[in-house]
């Protein structure tokens, strides 16, 4: 292993020296003030791309705004700009390292811009205790493989160079350069899973295998290299099933049935981290998975999670993402020959079902019923019911959100013309 110096993390780095701005999650502790001092030191050397520090103020700590006031006289006397936000963490079922890890990711998705990187400082040490801690979870190989040295984040990437140094070398650096850290009060509490594993277990355990970081580290390795056969093994077979229909992701069921069950649950597993969806739990799975599988039953198959909502549908499975903020609301653009005729379509409005609406798609012969061309359309039922209709001033419906144009009101060539832009997430 290579001994820690700007020099050996640069040589993780280079392939991502001609991104956008580098964002270091910064905490103040001693991981990442090493990081954002190795990272100062290459600007020296090396063409880097912008260095921004980024600090989240959870607000869980009396002495949080001292560390913040800290990170931000480290930034400033190390020419770095600094950007911190508080975030409120809830009291909520996940616990409290869950629920501020959410807070965390979900600021540093906000600040991360299309192609730019955000620096973590995780080391093995961080490693080897997710690595565990998933463990003794119930984790599958995906859950064991650890943290990743990359992975996509936002509309960027999330970058981890520490991940071969040890703790006890980040602070050997930390104090043969003189540097100065916080030390978070709740790092002592035994009550949290990673402060009881790391004070009560693994000292234990490095007292009788002094090796244990390497011993796991190669494990991990080999969890990472079966779950990347996995996912290449399927990675065909996604190409051709996987789609989008009305807003939502969606997998095709028509060669499911021929499929033995563990290689369906194999295959959803592969479409989720595709998508880059957080795995469920797998009794969660094997039950959806036995769901979707019941001929008897198919509309009853759901599985919800916190970040989405995966249901069958008819041939299909759907993936709605949670919604964040407010619902996207409809929308109009205008576009020659296509929509609602502007010169036909009168002063429009927006408003949802309230049954009973009848209508004419361009191009039919005769009116149905909203409720059976829905079913026609096969629009998932979750959406029906907000589903957005367009009304003139006369109360006729002009148009059927993004579906169809009602006859009589469609723009001809080179006409202009309005078409509804609307995703059909659930409401």
């Amino acid at each position: 292993m290579d001994l820690l110096s700007s020099q050996a993390i640069y040589r993780q780095l280079e392939p991502f020296c001609g991104s956008g701005r580098w964002l270091v999650a910064y905490s103040g502790g001693l991981d990442s003030t090493v990081l954002l001092h190795c990272l100062c030191g290459l600007r020296q050397q090396y063409s880097l791309p912008e260095l921004c520090a980024l600090h989240v103020n959870h607000q869980l700590s009396a002495a949080a705004d001292e560390w913040q006031r800290h990170c931000e006289s480290t930034c400033r006397s190390l020419g770095v700009e600094f950007i911190t936000e508080r975030v409120v963490v809830p009291k909520d079922g996940a616990g409290p390292e869950a629920a501020a890890r959410n807070a965390r990711y979900g600021l540093f998705e906000r600040y991360l811009g299309a192609g730019e990187c955000l620096l973590q400082a995780h080391h093995l040490d961080d490693q080897v205790e997710t690595f565990l801690l998933r463990l003794l979870r119930g984790a599958g190989l995906a859950g064991l493989a650890a943290m990743p040295s990359q992975r996509p984040l936002g509309q960027g990437t999330l970058l981890r160079p520490l991940l071969s140094w040890t703790r006890q070398q980040l602070a050997d650096h930390a104090v043969g350069q003189g540097l100065s850290w916080v030390e978070d009060d709740s790092n002592q509490d035994l009550a949290l899973d990673r402060n009881y594993l790391r004070k009560q277990i693994l000292t234990r355990l490095e007292r009788r295998w002094p090796a244990y970081r390497n011993s796991i580290g190669t494990a991990i390795e080999a969890a990472r290299e079966s779950d990347a056969a996995v996912l290449e093994y399927f990675a065909p077979k996604l190409d051709e099933l996987m789609g989008c229909a009305h807003g939502e992701f969606t997998l095709s069921l028509s060669s499911w049935g021929k499929l033995e069950e563990l290689a369906r649950r194999q295959l959803l597993r592969a479409w989720l981290r595709r998508l880059n969806c957080r795995m469920p739990e797998r009794k969660a799975l094997v039950e959806f998975v036995r769901q979707v599988g019941d001929a008897d039953a198919p509309g009853r198959a759901e599985l919800r999670s916190a970040d989405y909502c995966l249901r069958r549908y008819r041939n299909r499975l759907f993936l709605a993402l949670a919604k964040t903020g407010e619902p996207p609301r409809p929308h109009f653009k205008t576009t020659p020959g296509r929509g609602i005729s502007v010169a036909r379509g009168g002063q429009l409005r927006v408003a949802v079902r309230k049954g009973g609406e009848r209508c004419r798609p361009a191009g039919r012969q005769h009116s149905q019923t909203l409720k059976k061309l829905l079913r026609e359309y096969q629009v998932p039922p979750w959406q029906r019911k907000n589903l957005p209709l367009v009304f003139n001033e006369r109360d006729q419906l002009v148009a059927v959100a993004d579906l169809w144009v009602c006859e009589g009101f469609q723009a001809t060539a080179g006409e202009p013309g309005l078409e509804l832009g609307w995703h059909g997430q659930e409401g």
